[in-house]
């Protein structure tokens, strides 16, 4: 069994009109929702063994938040994660090892499509600080593909998600 955390940065600022989209902050929001999105994950035991996050300021500030409270060290950075196509972060999916749990850290409107194309499962929107938890019923991340996965829990800010851990 292989899971997948997918969770999109959480609330970001357009106040300053000379920085470009890459480096827009979070918002007072997203600032104030980040212990609660960390929390929340930590007590649900969405306990990712990796985190990769977009460079992009407010995606990599999302990550570090979470990685922090889950006590995660490392964070990978991926550039191509800021403006990819969803075959891209499938064979980045695809090319994981030794792990059996992986988050990434980005942005709709991909993050949606990836959720809907994972599963099928027909989300209509993974809102700021948004989490879907997808498994995948396999033992290689290498065999994961369109379709193949299920979501078995959806955490937003404003629905937050319970489970037993």
């Amino acid at each position: 069994m292989k899971t997948l955390y997918i969770l999109r940065h959480a609330k970001s600022s357009w106040a300053d009109p000379n920085l470009d989209d890459f480096s827009r902050p979070l918002n007072k929001r997203g600032l104030r929702n980040l212990p609660d999105i960390a929390t929340r994950l930590v007590n649900n035991c969405w306990q990712p063994d990796k985190i990769i996050s977009s460079s992009a300021n407010r995606a990599l500030t999302t990550a570090k938040a979470v990685a922090n409270k889950m006590t995660i060290e490392n964070i990978q950075q991926d550039d191509g994660l800021y403006m990819c196509s969803a075959d891209y972060i499938l064979s980045l999916i695809q090319q994981q090892q030794d792990i059996s749990s992986l988050m990434i850290v980005g942005h709709n409107p991909l993050w949606t499509d990836l959720i809907n194309l994972l599963t099928h499962f027909g989300l209509d929107n993974l809102p700021t600080g948004g989490t879907a938890k997808i498994e995948f019923n396999i033992n290689k991340w290498s065999l994961v593909n369109w379709g193949t996965g299920k979501v078995t829990g959806l955490d937003f800010p404003k629905q937050p998600f319970s489970a037993v851990c």
